[in-house]
């Protein structure tokens, strides 16, 4: 079974995301390089200082643990697409029961597309749109998909779980007037059952009971020893034995 509009969400956060992986892995490594290096080498210097300016505000130890901790959000948030892309095409039970950490990854969505706005808005504030033209088309491009992306979440995960809950609201519901029908319903019932059955057996046993010691029902009462085995054992039902019983006795009696 698949959830078309959860799998094209997916698909489309995990191609961002897969570039996105590469691109701080490069990130990390042109700050290790910038690092060690950067401010004895001119052209290491003037290569690499472009790319991780922005994380140079608190210094270059800092510059390094966020530069990590990039890295570390972007594999998380290509992990995440890729489970979506799991759950697209798992049971209804399943899906039912990873309905908690889907929530919990359209939370980390959101929280993403926050990010990825302030971090556009603030550069189009201090510089204007067209200062920085590729990162902010870049971050226009991210955002939107991330946008699609999260409808499309919210509905395939809305549309599969509310017909389940309907039904566990419709079982809920039997069940409450099953407990509250009136015991007049169902009173004596058990005892008229219970007598029935022992009017059955006395009807089914006086023939026995009559027979002569002959060939006859010594077969008989070894056919009945076999059906009695054969109920105990679950090879045959209850209502079966009763009715293959009578037509032995019909047949032994004469």
């Amino acid at each position: 079974m698949k959830r078309k509009s959860i799998l094209t969400g997916a698909v489309l956060l995990s191609i961002i995301y897969s570039f996105a992986v590469v691109g701080t892995i490069v990130l990390g490594a042109a700050s290790v390089i910038y690092f060690f290096v950067g401010q004895n080498v001119q052209v290491i210097n003037d290569l690499f200082l472009p790319l991780i300016e922005p994380f140079l505000i608190f210094g270059k130890i800092w510059m390094l643990v966020f530069i990590l901790l990039t890295i570390m959000v972007a594999i998380f948030m290509l992990v995440l697409s890729t489970r979506f892309m799991k759950y697209s095409g798992i049971s209804k039970e399943i899906f039912q029961k990873k309905k908690g950490m889907m929530i919990f990854y359209l939370i980390c969505i959101i929280l993403a597309m926050g990010g990825y706005a302030y971090w556009l808005i603030n550069n189009i504030l201090t510089a204007g749109f067209t200062a920085n033209m590729v990162t902010n088309v870049t971050l226009s491009i991210v955002l939107i998909i991330h946008v699609l992306s999260f409808i499309l979440f919210s509905y395939g995960i809305s549309k599969e779980i509310s017909p389940i809950i309907a039904q566990e609201e419709e079982k809920e519901i039997v069940a409450e007037q099953t407990e509250r029908r009136p015991a007049i319903y169902t009173a004596g019932l058990d005892e008229v059952v219970e007598e029935q059955k022992q009017e059955d057996d006395v009807k089914q046993e006086k023939p026995v009971k009559h027979l002569k010691e002959s060939e006859s029902s010594k077969k008989l009462i070894e056919s009945i020893g076999k059906l009695d085995q054969m109920r105990k054992e679950g090879a045959i039902s209850a209502q079966e034995y009763t009715r293959l019983r009578g037509q032995l006795i019909k047949k032994f009696v004469k």
